[in-house]
């Protein structure tokens, strides 16, 4: 039995080193890509093989001093990157405060699955709710029109039903002032632009995307180019801006981390936790797939993963308030790396269909 925990330990252990290794790969390959998901299962898997080496020996040894050492290694490669989503991480997006009065929004946001047919979990979210904003994706017409005895409450509507599993829309009650459905990076998988009013009257961006996930044939560079694409837009608009969605990709990934430098966006995750909305039926593989940023004139008044609703995913809900344009903005985005640039660059370069017409300010894609 001994002998039996110490291979699937060791076998364990390699596992979790092989995928730590190729998660720190910069290929758009799928199965590296994959790798960024399970950080905090790897982190787990290591620290429990490691636990029954020790617990199964009974002496100490240069195979127990190898086992701990690896563990450590692999558990803080983990822990780098997902120790910012928990309360131990300073938080980057500020708390509001009592200046925000009338000028909040709330933004609800759920992955429905298409193949869902329990409406009414959702269409109950929104009655309890009452956001201000909802985007729903992998909507075709049955979800379109299963949602009208709700969706009606809202004077303002974007809808792109589509029977592929990209259909979206977008739900409001401030008013869209403009709209776009943009096709950045393949025809089939619809994003949205528009510029809404807050009720103070301010006007803000507001964008939803949903990209295709890593492909094992095609990897990661359609996702990520839409990804960048999306930043680039909210980098080039000097209005506040949000950008929200299921983005196929974790908030911890290098992808992610390089579409907030670019963009200029905060992540209100970041020192309050995880907000895992993916996969809802299946506990131990969750992490987070839906997203929301905004600009560093927005403040969290809350956040909250909401209920299941038939899908795999879990709606979520966040709160915010514009400040005031006469206060002082204390958040701060983080810095753009060169190499951020340069990767962008190189990646949209490698997308031969991706559409930069409705990229405000520029004539080109390059990041500048």
């Amino acid at each position: 039995m001994t002998e039996f925990v110490t291979w699937t330990s060791w076998a364990l252990l390699a596992l979790a080193a092989v995928m730590s290794a190729a998660a720190t790969v910069r290929l758009p390959a799928g199965w590296a890509r994959a790798c960024d998901f399970p950080r905090v299962q790897i982190a787990l898997t290591s620290i429990a093989a490691a636990s029954a080496l020790l617990l199964t020996s009974d002496t100490w040894n240069w195979t127990i001093a190898a086992g701990i050492v690896l563990a450590t290694l692999i558990t803080a490669q983990q822990l780098r990157h997902i120790l910012p989503y928990t309360r131990l991480w300073p938080k980057q997006s500020a708390d509001s405060g009592a200046s925000a009065t009338g000028s909040t929004l709330k933004v609800l946001v759920s992955n429905v699955l298409q193949t869902n047919t329990r409406y009414e979990l959702l269409v109950d979210q929104i009655e309890q709710h009452q956001p201000d904003i909802v985007v729903v994706m992998e909507v075709d017409e049955s979800w379109i029109a299963a949602l009208r005895e709700v969706t009606d409450q809202f004077p303002y509507k974007v809808e792109v039903p589509l029977d592929n599993k990209y259909g979206i829309a977008l739900y409001s009650k401030l008013k869209i002032d403009e709209d776009c459905v943009n096709y950045l990076v393949r025809q089939g998988v619809p994003s949205l632009v528009t510029t809404c009013r807050l009720s103070t009257g301010r006007k803000m961006q507001f964008i939803a995307v949903h990209p295709e996930p890593p492909m094992p044939h095609e990897g990661s560079v359609e996702r990520d180019a839409e990804i960048v694409l999306a930043g680039l837009i909210a980098a080039q608009e000097p209005l506040p801006t949000i950008i929200t969605g299921d983005l196929n990709d974790v908030a911890w990934s290098h992808t992610t981390r390089r579409f907030r430098r670019i963009s200029g966006l905060l992540d209100p995750r970041i020192g309050r936790g995880m907000y895992n909305t993916f996969h809802a039926s299946i506990p131990v593989l969750r992490w987070p797939l839906d997203h929301l940023f905004h600009d560093p004139a927005f403040t969290v008044k809350s956040l909250h993963r909401l209920p299941y609703v038939g899908s795999d995913h879990f709606p979520i809900m966040f709160e915010l308030a514009l400040l005031p344009a006469d206060v002082d903005v204390d958040a701060t985005a983080e810095a753009v790396k060169t190499s951020d640039a340069e990767e962008a660059n190189e990646l949209l370069d490698s997308v031969p269909d991706v559409n930069t017409k409705k990229i405000k300010n520029t004539g080109t894609h390059k990041v500048l």
